[in-house]
């Protein structure tokens, strides 16, 4: 028996629209976004046998929609149909229907995205339902486990060349305590992509192997198919961007925020005269902005690159020759948000607030929330007098992960070998 459909939804905030490509490996291949009304988010389509074609996605934090949808045009071909509300947690969202042995299997997550997220199934002979659950329910979940990966949830199953199941999941590297104090707990690359075996017999519900540290089974990792690099850097890999002339921003080194200054010549690789460089025009803002939320459109020049390892070193050669005036700036920063953000600098100022401007290397942070409160992560301002050996050269400025829940900001000469000396003016909690 089909569900009466939503018949009035509200407007919404969301912007769902659909991309093609010939090869999802190259940005140039997709086609342009064929934009669809839907008041919700996670969508996902669905091809069923007969040429037919429907959308799936998630609805006000409290429903599963679906509907069948021309995915050319974009255009919802009947009404949304409620098919599922979840086990009982809140916020059933990430769905995605899949066909196997005649029935339509739903999957999707609830219990929010921090400590109870995880993943549920459920299944029906008719793809507008009734569905039923899994008894196993959850079927992936880190919830109260010893697991160093909690939070675990949001998946999607495909199957491999040679027929082997698996799961990529959603997931975050906060130990066991985060159960119980999930808004003080320490993950510095936040919510991450994990890939975890799936077993799934003929008529039966899928099963699979909960996420740790080291997966071990009987499984085999795919070999050959696997592409050894699409446009973006592998995850494991050093990265080194010289910036050379002609070149353009990596795909994963990106904007914070839209560049609206770039047409501008907010961001220009080897301009006349500085070959192996990127120039940076200051932006009136710095990443706090007016309210820590929010640029008011004036935009902000910053590029960044995500952090991939538990430990890392990251560094970048600054000219700052072009700082003249008071506050001027420019830095590197281990950035959340802009109101989480620690940053190491070159800056412009007046010595213990007096005197005339001068450059100093400056490291401050601020990490201040709802969640984290004033009195807990104290807000960091300090500035040091560029060291005598500094003036006039280029500054390297660096962030180490030192271990998993702290980083060291340093900053030492440029412009020379990789083991430059360097000097510690401050540390943080990721």
């Amino acid at each position: 028996m089909i569900k009466q459909p939503l018949l009035t939804l509200p407007d919404t905030r969301f912007d769902n629209f659909i991309l093609t490509g010939t090869d999802p490996y190259n940005s140039s291949t997709w086609s342009d976004p064929i934009r669809f009304d839907f008041p919700g988010i996670d969508p996902s389509p669905f091809w069923d046998d007969d040429g037919t074609t429907h959308l799936t996605a998630s609805f006000n934090g409290s429903t599963i929609l679906q509907a069948p949808m021309d995915f050319e045009t974009g255009e919802i071909l009947g009404p949304l149909v409620s098919i599922w509300n979840g086990t009982g947690l809140p916020s059933p969202e990430a769905p995605h229907i899949y066909k196997k042995d005649g029935w339509y299997y739903l999957l999707t997550a609830e219990g929010g995205t921090r400590e109870r997220h995880r993943s549920i199934f459920a299944r029906s002979r008719s793809l507008y339902g009734p569905y039923e659950g899994d008894p196993a329910n959850p079927v992936l979940s880190g919830y109260l486990s010893q697991s160093y990966f909690q939070a675990v949830g949001h998946s999607d199953i495909f199957p491999d060349a040679s027929g082997q199941y698996w799961a990529i999941a959603l997931a975050v590297r906060a130990g066991y305590s985060y159960n119980f104090d999930p808004y003080n707990s320490i993950f510095p690359m936040g919510r991450e992509a994990v890939l975890t075996p799936v077993k799934w017999a003929e008529g039966e519900w899928p099963t699979y192997q909960n996420v740790s540290g080291v997966m071990t089974g009987d499984f085999t990792l795919p070999q050959g198919s696997v592409p050894e690099k699409g446009e973006g850097g592998l995850s494991e890999a050093d990265d080194v961007v010289n910036f050379e002339l002609g070149s353009k921003l990596p795909a994963h080194v990106f904007h914070w925020r839209l560049p609206v200054g770039e047409t501008r010549g907010n961001y220009a690789i080897s301009p006349e005269g500085h070959n192996n460089s990127l120039m940076l025009l200051s932006s009136k803002l710095n990443l706090t902005g007016y309210d820590a939320d929010s640029t008011r459109g004036q935009g902000q020049t910053f590029v960044a690159r995500r952090q991939s390892h538990t430990r890392f070193r990251f560094s970048v050669d600054v000219d700052w020759s072009g700082l003249k005036r008071e506050q001027e700036e420019v830095g590197a920063s281990a950035l959340m948000d802009q109101a989480q953000h620690f940053d190491i600098s070159v800056a412009i100022l007046k010595t213990n607030g007096s005197g005339d401007p001068a450059p100093h290397i400056r490291f401050r942070g601020i990490s201040t929330t709802t969640y984290r409160l004033p009195e807990r992560f104290k807000y960091v301002d300090e500035a040091f007098p560029l060291p005598e050996a500094l003036v006039g050269q280029k500054v390297r400025l660096q962030v180490e992960g030192v271990n998993t829940t702290h980083y060291a900001f340093s900053a030492g000469l440029g412009g020379c070998d990789e083991d430059t000396p360097m000097e510690v003016y401050g540390y943080t909690r990721g």
